[in-house]
């Protein structure tokens, strides 16, 4: 109680916000539409998750254990298939062609005109979130060591901060570690006129944050964001796109302090039904759920407190916000993992619909 206590001290008297207090969707992170009536690239992607772009001008998007091939207007000409695990992660080497992370099963390349190749070291990773590349070199964001990419709600409640950022050596064919300790970093994209360093974002702390290549030093970029912060591209302007899982609650904050509580829910029932987010609405009636996410005369109010919500919000090279794009709680385009630029189009996924959108309606703009 003494913490409590403490924490509305503060925030009533000496008017210091707590960094646990989720911000208010105000300002530039103001509600809107915008993505749930933006229009579609491509649809019938089951499980849509991550995303990349080829110079080849060809898109790839995860379904499960396969990768669709989709040409620029949004045909599926192909499909990358025979992997034994989901796909979790999905980049672009200039020189070794798509890069595909499959569970458990490692990092693989498709290099052109040739078949499929396992990068050596690669072999035992699982939980693969983001792939990079910069100066031929490729990096990797682990989100985490002790949990399945699939299990990223366990990796939350436990409250998991065993999260890496990996360097892979292609002439030694080694791994190397250039952060670890991180609370499930997901997303990964390289920075600075020479690559200098690596943004990366940080899911349970809710921030982004800068890796400096040269020290292995680690910055906070932005942090107490409203949800959790996904995968992130450079829009090309010097900013940054990022996707977010969901929005951050006060009955799932309330939840991740609560360790006895926490521990019966782990081990009593099923992840679905926990009180944790979601990357789609569900109508089960085993779902956890507040008072005003009931549907009143059918309808469910968009301001209601969903475990799911569509996000993706425009930062500018110091990180502050330009704008946002919501899918609401009456929405369908929730669970935007993936993200990537295809020429000056920006793509986003959504797990809740199997679909490819166009955020910006196929051009580049705030």
């Amino acid at each position: 109680m003494t913490f409590y206590f403490a924490e509305l001290f503060k925030e009533v008297v000496l008017r210091r916000p707590s960094r646990r207090a989720i911000p208010a969707l105000d300002g530039q992170w103001k509600a809107n539409e915008k993505l749930e009536t933006c229009p579609a690239f491509a649809r019938g992607l089951q499980e849509a998750d991550a995303i990349a772009a080829g110079n080849d001008g060809l898109v790839y998007a995860a379904s499960g254990n396969t990768v669709a091939v989709l040409q620029s207007d949004g045909r599926l000409i192909d499909s990358i298939g025979g992997f034994q695990a989901p796909i979790t992660a999905l980049g672009w080497s200039e020189s070794r062609g798509p890069l595909i992370a499959a569970e458990g099963l490692g990092v693989y390349a498709i290099p052109p005109g040739k078949t499929r190749e396992l990068l050596g070291g690669t072999e035992a990773l699982g939980c693969i979130t983001a792939i990079a590349e910069a100066d031929d070199t490729i990096y990797l964001a682990q989100g985490s060591t002790r949990n399945r990419y699939a299990d990223w709600r366990r990796s939350l409640m436990e409250h998991d901060r065993s999260g890496r950022i990996l360097r892979w050596e292609g002439e030694n064919e080694e791994v190397n570690v250039l952060a670890s300790g991180l609370a499930f970093p997901f997303g990964l994209a390289a920075d600075g006129p020479a690559n200098e360093e690596l943004v990366f974002t940080e899911a349970w702390s809710y921030s982004i944050r800068t890796l400096k290549l040269a020290t292995s030093g680690v910055a906070v970029g932005i942090d107490n964001l409203p949800g959790y912060p996904a995968r992130i591209v450079a829009d090309g302007q010097g900013g940054w796109f990022v996707s977010f899982l969901a929005l951050r609650t006060q009955l799932v904050e309330f939840v991740l302090r609560e360790p006895k509580f926490l521990r019966r829910m782990i081990g009593t029932v099923p992840q679905e039904f926990w009180i944790a987010p979601s990357l789609s609405p569900n109508d089960d009636h085993r779902q956890p759920q507040q008072l005003g996410l009931l549907r009143t005369h059918g309808v469910r109010k968009p301001w209601a407190p969903g475990r799911s919500y569509g996000l993706i919000a425009h930062f500018d090279r110091a990180f502050n916000v330009v704008s946002t794009l919501h899918s609401r709680a009456d929405g369908e385009r929730h669970g935007t993992l993936g993200l990537c630029m295809s020429g000056s189009r920006l793509l986003a996924t959504t797990f809740a619909q199997s679909a490819i959108l166009l955020p910006l309606g196929g051009t580049h703009e705030s």
